[in-house]
């Protein structure tokens, strides 16, 4: 198998290149168009170390560039009329990135597409929880209808077992909830008909709000093996893609739980590790970053503490890192 080389990078480059076209390119780098293509479209899953000396000399760039073990040079104002793109730096949760890599790696698709597809998925999940919460509104509805069908028939009875004015109540205030594409029942909770009402003592807005409950429910129907902690608009808490850290992990289930949980940042591993001829490397950098980061914990919480008592099965909470949609593995 050959080198791999990052598709939206050469298609960038080129288009930097005062708008080279594919065959200029190829021409360029004696080449033939097709080799420019399957580049640009990541068809072929990797190519000869001369075709990409070739092709990045034709773009005035390093081998590396094109690879994806250098930076991309700077745009210098380029901006592509057709393909308007902006350059996006945001803090987010190491084991959120680490995610984007983890699925990537596992749908064979570069992170940038993860990235790209985040508003997309979040949008049509955002619409089918609030579409469930509206057939069992509607559930509801029905139900407490029924009980006041049969109130002349259950005359004997206290009123509130065929008059529930709570249930009313919560009815009216999940329905201006949803109205209001309220999508973690704040409105609910805060519905001046219900301020005198109480909550299970279990319930946590974090955890048993509408939203996380819908991410819960999706990952056991699916059997997908996500566990989905906390989702709400204060913290996101989740963890997946451990097939694809144990693969990265030889099968190392500690270093997997450290992937996943984001003590150790996919995204500063050297992109020649992600390599499977590089696994015995690859498998000596993670338990050195996992080392790390223990130590840095130690020295945060107490240097007599034991690491069992914060780290748990290793599911424990990484701070966040600098997550740019540009970067691939």
């Amino acid at each position: 198998m050959g080198i791999q080389v990052v598709a939206e990078r050469v298609r960038e480059l080129r288009r930097r290149r005062n708008k080279l076209s594919r065959e200029d390119l190829a021409a360029k780098a004696k080449c033939s168009p097709k080799v420019v293509e399957r580049m640009e479209t990541g068809w072929e899953p990797g190519f000869k170390e001369t075709t990409i000396m070739s092709v990045a000399r034709a773009l005035d760039v390093e081998p590396s560039v094109l690879t994806g073990e250098a930076a991309m040079p700077a745009d210098e104002g380029f901006q592509s009329a057709l393909f308007p793109e902006t350059s996006l730096t945001l803090r987010m949760p190491t084991s959120a990135v680490n995610a984007a890599y983890l699925v990537a790696r596992r749908y064979k698709v570069p992170v940038r597409r993860i990235f790209e597809l985040a508003p997309l998925s979040f949008d049509l999940n955002a619409r089918q929880s609030l579409a469930q919460r509206s057939s069992r509104l509607e559930q509801l509805r029905a139900a407490d209808h029924a009980r006041w069908a049969l109130r002349e028939d259950l005359l004997h009875l206290p009123r509130s077992a065929v008059a529930n004015a709570e249930v009313e109540n919560a009815i009216e205030a999940e329905a201006a909830s949803i109205a209001q594409l309220d999508l973690f029942g704040d409105v609910v909770l805060d519905h001046a008909s219900l301020e005198h009402e109480s909550w299970d003592d279990s319930f946590d807005e974090d955890t048993h709000n509408p939203l996380a409950c819908f991410f819960r429910d999706q990952s056991i129907k699916l059997d997908a093996g996500v566990d989905v902690e906390t989702v709400s608009r204060v913290t996101t808490r989740y963890r997946l893609g451990r097939d694809a850290a144990l693969d990265l992990a030889c099968g190392d289930e500690e270093l997997a739980g450290d992937i996943t949980s984001g003590a150790i940042s996919l995204r500063a591993m050297p992109s020649d590790l992600w390599k499977a001829a590089s696994a015995e490397s690859r498998l000596a950098w993670l338990r050195q970053r996992a080392a790390e980061h223990a130590s840095q914990l130690r020295t945060e919480m107490g240097g007599d503490l034991d690491l069992s008592d914060v780290l748990g099965d290793r599911e424990h909470e990484t701070g966040g890192e600098q997550a740019r949609p540009e970067g691939e593995t």
